[in-house]
């Protein structure tokens, strides 16, 4: 499972005037997925800079690798308001990118497995992951130090198993 991140920003621009606890302009939510061996699968990131340190009145948030450096960046929709980039810049370990193609089926749903020395990460191939956005095709898995060993693509014509790719860039993979 990967980590997670949601905007916020009440409904009702005055509702402080009815509840005086709650705001029109709320801060956003990242959430940290720390696993099966802790407490809590999730657990908040109090201190993650501008992204959850701003009050917005946000209501789309779209991820994708925008400075191409194996990192998702975030874009923030406002109601009547500016939309907000947040670039991600705390990457420093191995990454590999991995975009889907077909001419003749769709690979929307494919699940794609990066096994590496000591683990096996899983994904859905999807472009829709938030509410009135769209995320950038392909998925980035995180490595870190370990060795990436291979990559098994389940879609509905079979399953594929990669073991030629480029470690730190984008890899585009061929369904046909």
């Amino acid at each position: 499972m990967q980590d997670f991140f949601q905007t916020n920003g009440h409904v009702e621009n005055e509702i402080n005037k009815v509840q005086s606890a709650q705001h029109y302009a709320q801060k956003s939510q990242l959430f940290w997925n720390c696993g099966d061996d802790c407490e809590r699968t999730y657990i908040a990131v109090e201190n993650a800079g501008d992204l959850n340190s701003l009050d917005l009145v946000g209501r789309a948030a779209a991820y994708g690798d925008i400075d191409n450096d194996g990192d998702l960046d975030i874009v923030v929709t406002q109601v009547a308001g500016l939309a907000k980039l947040f670039i991600n810049q705390a990457t420093e370990k191995n990454w590999i990118g991995i975009k889907l193609l077909s001419q003749s089926l769709s690979p929307i749903g494919a699940t794609i497995e990066v096994h590496t020395s000591s683990n096996i990460q899983k994904f859905k191939y999807s472009q829709t992951k938030s509410y009135l956005s769209q995320a950038q095709k392909g998925i980035i898995a995180g490595l870190g130090d370990d060795k990436l060993e291979k990559i098994v693509i389940s879609y509905r014509d079979g399953v594929k198993s990669i073991t030629d790719f480029k470690i730190n860039n984008w890899n585009l993979i061929s369904l046909e």
